[in-house]
């Protein structure tokens, strides 16, 4: 009988063991199995976000290009501006310059007129 409980231990330890051993076996796999998809999905990130800082330069560039275009456009309409200011100025003193000869011319000839 001591015999027999000392075989049972002895096989009960050994079975436990043996089942301790391979867990350790199989806990030690998942994370190597695991730590793939996550260095995929690393590599996956680090280009998302190259591809990201790629397209923020490349926006950066564009708006950069763009108020520079709009800055010269700006400057072509105040100019345009100026010379149309200008443009109206002369038309506007040429009116009354002209009104003003004409309502004098005008004035003459009826004065003219009531002599007869």
């Amino acid at each position: 009988m001591l015999i027999k409980k000392k075989r049972r231990l002895f096989y009960g330890g050994l079975i436990g063991w043996l089942m301790l051993i391979v867990m350790i076996l199989v806990c030690s796999e998942v994370p190597v199995k695991a730590q793939e998809p996550l260095e995929k999905q690393l590599a996956e990130a680090k280009a998302a976000i190259a591809d990201q800082i790629k397209i923020i330069g490349q926006l950066k560039d564009n708006f950069f290009k763009v108020t520079a275009e709009l800055s010269k456009e700006i400057e072509n309409l105040k100019a345009k501006n100026a010379e149309q200011a200008k443009t109206i100025k002369q038309i506007t003193d040429n009116y009354f310059k002209v009104t003003g000869e004409l309502k004098k011319e005008i004035e003459s000839l009826e004065a003219a007129n009531s002599d007869l």
